[in-house]
This record gives C-alpha cells, structure tokens and sequence, in this order.
C-alpha cells in the first residue's frame, strides 16, 4: 500500500529470466468492483518443456477493504481443478490477494471473459496476463510472460482509436464485450457481434498504422506486441500487453516513466499519442510544444490525430488541454514492455457526452469553431423516458442524442434535461 501526500503517477514493471513487462496501476479511488478478465489466447507450442506447465494465462485480485466477498467465475479449468462456469466465492481482508491460473492441458486455456465481481461494492484490484506465451502462436517464438491492470468495467467504453507499434510488422488487437448483442466495428466496416464476455482477435499491421473502433455496448480493448520472430529484425522485442482506454476517457496531463532494467537491456522506448484534430498545436511533451505536422489521421475517424514517437530512457511529462491518450512501449534483445501513460477513469454508465467527450472530463468547457457541428448525447444504467436540451441560444431539441451548430462566437451553458 502505497500512500502520498500528493498526487503521483505509479508504474510496476516485473522482469524474470528473459521476461519483462510493465503497467499502470490506479490509484484506489479508480478501482471498482466488477471486471472482466482478458488475456492472451494462449500459445500451445511449447518452447521449453521443462517448463511446460508455466504456459498458462492467470490473473490476480487484490482487496482494498476488509472482509470483502468476492465471487470469480472462470471461463475455463483452473490450474487448482475449479471447472469453467463454477463459481469460486472467498473473503479477503485489505491487501490479501487471490490468483487463479488457466490449467495446462487439453483445451482452451484462455481466462478471457472471466468474471471477478466484489459484492456490496467492495472495491478490488485486478491484474491480468500470461504467466508465459507466444503472440502469435508459431513454432519457435520467443515467449514472454505479459501482463496489464484491469479496467472496471464501469469504466468500458464504445469508441477507441488504436495505434500500431513503432517499426514492428504488426501487432494484435483484442476486444472483449461487456454486453450480448455487441456490434464490433472496424473503420465503419463491421467486424462481428459478440455476446457478453466473448473476444474477438484481429491483426493491425505495421502499414496499417491505425484503427478506429466502435461498439454497440461497452468494451475493453487491449493491444498485444509480439515474439521478436515475428518481426523482420528478428532480434528485438517479444510479448507485451497494453489496454487502450476509450476515447471517452482522455486525460490532460500526465507525467511518466520509461522502464528498463539491467538484465532487460530495453534500447529503443517510444510513446503513441493520440488527440482530436483540432488540438494538435495543443500538445506539449516534456514542456516542449509539439510540431503539428507530425500528427497524421487516424484510419477510420479522422477527427483524431495520432503520432508515434521515439522518447529517451527516463521521466517525461505529457499535456493537452482538451486530453489526450497515450501509451508507452520499448524493445529490447527478446524483451519488450508496454503500458498505458494513464486515463481519466470515470463511470461511463451515466454521462453526458459532447462528441463523445464526456461531460466530467470538460472541467474548462469545450472548444468549438463557430459553425461546427457538435453531437450531444446522454447514456445512463436506466430507462430514459424523454431528454430535452436547451443550447442557451433560444435553439432546443428533443431526444437522447441531437446535434447543434452556434452561429455567433461565445460562450454557452448547455443544459440537459433528462425524464426517467
């Protein structure tokens, strides 16, 4: 248990023998009680038999009150024996932690769509991974253990803009729903439609650069590097994890680290940084403004801008004003590490939105040019019966999403009202 007497960023990397990996970690206030475990699909090729039953995916959770009950549903069989399906049910006081492991065998041994639920809404953290696989699964990849910080899924949102890893072939990315019925599209062209806790796995190549998500119903999304054979250098990075925050969740300012270690020996570290076209001239790394023109669109949705840039070994400091997201990466002689810089992590359950933009994120107000058009919609855990808004230029309109244009230059006070 960390505490501080003023606001800081917290990294943990892990490093074992030719393994290394690192994550964000929120603080308790950030923290819920209901997730839904994602991991890799898990290689079956097993590269080191002596070790062959480490090959497994697994999470962690971690009380942050006494006497919290905990209910974890598995979506397969666990190293300890517990069937998929079966309920394990515990009680953990503060700082008391529980794994569970997939277990070696037949089968699938894939933890994603597991389900950790902390009853009376008890808050617990969870971190998930691969104790040690291969991404993409092929014979002869080096492997990795990876692991990331679980997102409450009162935190899963619908639109996700993703960036591929700086001169590597490609990477994979995992989408994970919250809901049945979930419409998951790429670039405007859908993908599949996936039931509550099912994933779907597709490739974003290095030529891609990008891609622009959305879905029907909350989700998690997360980004995973692969083993260094699968790259043309052949020599440098292996299996990482990062999720990717939804756009609904960009924070303004964040200061953070790179990770290296010396048995990890990590050479090259770059950070992914995305934001709205419109403030690009608005980004600062390390108090430096940046150069718009190193921004290009992202594929799909090109109000987001997006660029990925090579960073020194040590502390940087990242700001905008109107948010940004961003997540941080090196690679090393068959290591690498990844993990997102942080994220404004809010209950998207029941939140006003302005292009997508939730409400409690615009502390300063949103800026807009005379003529935009900007998209208003309202998203709550309950039944809407009627949402009138008023735009504070003699203009109102009717309905849970509407859109408005101001004419004249000022400043307006939008006011929602919504009938349950």
């Amino acid at each position: 248990r960390l505490v501080t007497t003023d606001t800081v960023s917290l990294y943990y990397y892990s490093c074992a023998t030719n393994s290394f990996d690192g994550t964000f970690v929120m603080p308790i206030e950030s923290v819920g009680s209901e997730y839904i475990i994602q991991t890799d699909a898990q290689s079956d090729l097993v590269v080191h038999e002596e070790i062959r039953d480490q090959y497994t995916s697994a999470f962690l959770v971690v009380a942050t009150e006494d006497n919290t009950k905990v209910d974890i549903t598995p979506t397969v069989r666990t190293i300890s024996g517990h069937e998929a399906g079966q309920v394990i049910s515990l009680t953990l006081d503060a700082g008391q932690t529980y794994s569970i492991r997939s277990h070696y065998g037949e089968g699938s041994r894939d933890l994603s769509g597991s389900r950790v639920v902390a009853a009376d809404g008890k808050k617990v953290a969870v971190f998930n991974g691969n104790t040690l696989t291969t991404i993409p699964n092929v014979a002869n990849g080096g492997v990795d253990h990876i692991f990331e910080q679980a997102l409450p899924t009162f935190a899963w949102g619908k639109h996700f803009a993703v960036t591929s890893s700086n001169g590597r072939k490609r990477d994979f990315v995992k989408v994970t729903s919250s809901a049945d019925g979930n419409r998951i599209k790429r670039n405007g062209h859908t993908l599949t439609t996936l039931n509550r806790d099912e994933s779907y796995s597709f490739e974003l190549t290095g030529w891609d650069g990008s891609c622009y998500i959305e879905t029907s119903e909350p989700s998690m999304v997360y980004l995973y590097n692969t083993t260094f054979r699968d790259d043309p250098s052949g020599d440098t990075g292996d299996p990482s994890m990062v999720w990717i925050p939804p756009v609904e969740l960009k924070i303004d300012e964040i200061t953070f680290c790179t990770f290296n270690h010396y048995a990890a020996s990590i050479e090259h570290h770059y950070v992914n940084i995305v934001v709205e076209r419109k403030d690009i001239r608005r980004v600062y790394l390390d108090n430096q403004l940046m150069d718009p023109t190193v921004f290009q669109p992202a594929a799909g949705n090109h109000q987001y801008y997006y660029t990925r840039r090579w960073i020194a070994p040590g502390i940087h400091h990242l700001r905008c004003r109107m948010g940004l997201m961003a997540h941080v990466y090196g690679f090393g002689e068959v290591k690498g590490y990844a993990y997102c810089v942080g994220s404004n992590i809010i209950d998207l359950r029941s939140q006003l939105y302005v292009n997508e933009t939730p409400s409690e994120v615009l502390k300063s107000g949103y800026y807009a040019c005379v003529d935009d058009t900007l998209r208003f919609n309202v998203e709550t855990n309950y039944e809407i019966r009627n949402v009138r808004w008023e735009f504070a230029d003699d203009n109102q309109a009717q309905g849970q999403s509407t859109t408005h244009a101001y004419a004249h230059i000022g400043d307006y006070e939008v006011t929602v009202f919504i009938d349950g």
